[in-house]
C-alpha cells in the first residue's frame, strides 16, 4: 500500500472551482456578517446619541428651574433684608 504525497495529488478543475466557489461563498457571508455588525453598531451609537441629547435637554431644563427657584429665594431674602 502506497501513500501519495501532496505534490502527487492534483485536484481536478471541477474540484478546484468548487473549492473556489465555497471560499467565495464563505467570504461573502463573512462580509455580510461584518456589515450587519457595523449597522448594529451604528444604530446603537445613534440611539446612544439620541438618549444623550434627551438627557442634556432634561438637565438644561432642570438647571433653569433651579436657577429660577434660587433667584426667587434670593429676591425674598434681600427684600426682607432691605425692608428692615
Amino acid at each position: 500500500m502506497s501513500v501519495s504525497t501532496p505534490s502527487e495529488v492534483k485536484p481536478s478543475n471541477n474540484e478546484a472551482s468548487d473549492l473556489q466557489d465555497l471560499l467565495s461563498d464563505y467570504e461573502w457571508e463573512l462580509m455580510q456578517s461584518e456589515s450587519l455588525d457595523t449597522s448594529i453598531d451604528n444604530a446603537s451609537i445613534y440611539r446612544t446619541a439620541e438618549n444623550t441629547a434627551d438627557i442634556v435637554q432634561l438637565l438644561l431644563c432642570a438647571n433653569f428651574l433651579l436657577a429660577l427657584i434660587l433667584g426667587c429665594l434670593l429676591c425674598v431674602i434681600f427684600s426682607r433684608f432691605l425692608r428692615s
